[in-house]
């Protein structure tokens, strides 16, 4: 048994160094196939390459046409519903989303306007102030309550709107939050260009910027139309109807346009500004407030320009409508037969001097008079600023100019800046409200001033309630001081505010 145990022993040593040695000739011979194989394929790579690219653009195609079948079977489901399923769908959308949905096609138009949908979105936006007017709509076949929703959003807006609008700036006694409601109202600013066929070109704002009592906003898409083609320029302000639990507009929300202002274009009354140009650009004042820019090369328009002023201008971009612009209410003062002097007394006014993005030059001047017997010419003068007197002259904290840009270039109009004024009476109403761009006219030495000896300039600005007169002197610090400022009114302006009868 020994024997045979020691022959088995030695037989299974024998087989297994065989295996071992066949497992060894095997890897060998499976690594000499894998180098073969990898010549053999970068053999084989250039032409393959363009087999694959091939199989690759048939794949493609076969990807496109598939989503084109894919798109097919679903609007062919879309158009097979029923219009009882689209209603129950539609009713799980939101506001924002039943919109979208009626600019698909006529049928959608037509089931996403449905009153079973907006009546009871109409009757969840109530309005959070109790006891404040609201629209009536009674239920009955006429009632278009998609219609009424949406004047119930543009009042709820309009109501939180008024209690936004109490608080005044302690600066300049406009309404102190105007920024930042337009911004939270999500407003666009829109000019429309309309050409000789009367056919309208749109473009939304480039630029906005805000200052203590006016706003500027300004055009420079790519490409406007040619000037020779333009009839008129209309300017209007877009404002969110939707709005979110934090008072952030809705994405999406539908917007209401109102009309600001309508100007015809090449009128004979169109100002050319021919002092301080620029080498690139010839400036058109159509309208106060409104700049146009034409390049001296090839007299295409460069940017559009528009100035407002702040006081009713929340109301004017809320409250109008598509076509007329709307009036804000003047609240006249009362008659006064007792005070000899009513009306020439108690003005406060605001002037400041500014590019059109940054400030230059900004005062505030109270409890401003003029006797009644200073009255001369049929105007009453009021001086501001006293050229005599030294330390009521302040200083510019920039040039006046008029720094401007486009999607391309950039540059300065020299002797050219933006004036604006706000002149409040003794009850603390707005009488005269100014926002223009005016000239800086360079004036000889000696005529303004026989304190300062450096260059002289003067700003000038009138209309039909009076106009205003500020001397500029630049002294020997390289300083732009202002040291004269009157103030002119009309006396039948005056007449006509106070119910007066001066002369």
């Amino acid at each position: 048994m020994e024997n045979h145990q020691k022959m088995l022993d030695s037989y299974f040593g024998r087989l297994s160094l065989s295996k071992s040695r066949e497992s060894e000739h095997n890897r060998n011979e499976s690594h000499h196939k894998r180098l073969t194989s990898k010549e053999q394929t970068s053999s084989k790579a250039a032409g393959s390459r363009r087999n694959t690219m091939c199989l690759s653009n048939v794949r493609s195609g076969n990807s496109k046409a598939r989503n084109i079948k894919a798109a097919g079977r679903l609007s062919n489901i879309a158009e097979r519903l029923p219009d009882e399923i689209l209603l129950k769908i539609f009713g799980l959308l939101r506001p924002c989303d039943l919109l979208v949905c009626s600019c698909v096609c006529q049928r959608w138009m037509k089931l996403a306007g449905d009153n079973l949908l907006w009546q009871p979105l109409y009757e969840r936006y109530k309005l959070s102030q109790p006891g404040e007017p609201d629209s009536v709509y009674t239920t009955h076949a006429g009632t278009r309550w998609k219609r009424a929703f949406m004047d119930r959003c543009i009042q709820r807006r309009n109501t939180r709107l008024k209690q936004l609008l109490k608080k005044k700036d302690p600066y300049t006694g406009l309404p102190a939050n105007t920024d930042s409601i337009l911004e939270k109202l999500g407003t666009k600013w829109y000019v429309i260009l309309r050409d000789r066929d009367d056919r309208l070109h749109s473009f939304c704002d480039s630029d906005v910027s805000y200052h203590n009592t006016s706003v500027t906003v300004r055009w420079y898409p790519p490409e406007f139309i040619p000037p020779d083609k333009i009839q008129g320029f209309d300017f209007k302000a877009e404002a969110s109807v939707l709005f979110e639990r934090d008072g952030s507009p809705i994405k999406d929300s539908p917007r209401k346009s109102s009309h600001l202002l309508s100007i015809p274009w090449k009128a004979p009354h169109v100002q050319s500004i021919n002092r301080g140009e620029d080498d690139a650009l010839n400036l058109r004042l159509p309208y106060p407030g409104v700049i146009v820019a034409l390049w001296k090369d090839g007299g295409g328009l460069a940017f559009l320009s528009l100035s407002l002023h702040k006081w009713g201008l929340v109301e004017r971009c809320l409250l109008g409508d598509n076509n007329s612009a709307y009036q804000p209410k003047l609240i006249r003062p009362p008659a006064d037969d007792v005070d000899s002097q009513y009306g020439l007394h108690g003005y406060t006014c605001i002037v400041e001097l500014r590019q059109q993005r940054m400030p230059c030059w900004s005062e505030r001047f109270t409890k401003i008079h003029c006797p009644k017997e200073k009255i001369d010419g049929g105007h009453v003068t009021f001086t501001l600023i006293h050229m005599d007197t030294e330390t009521d002259h302040s200083a510019l904290t920039r040039k006046l100019c008029l720094p401007w840009k486009t999607d391309l270039f950039k540059g300065i109009y020299q002797d050219l800046c933006i004036l604006d004024v706000t002149l409040f009476d003794e009850f603390s109403q707005p009488f005269w409200s100014v926002c223009t761009p005016v000239s800086v006219k360079k004036v000889e030495k000696g005529d303004l001033s026989m304190v300062y000896h450096g260059e002289q300039f003067l700003v000038h600005y009138s209309d039909c309630k009076g106009h205003i007169d500020a001397s500029i002197v630049r002294d020997g610090d390289d300083r732009y001081l202002v040291t004269s400022l009157i103030l002119s009114l009309k006396v039948e302006a005056i007449n006509s505010w106070f119910s007066t009868s001066y002369s």
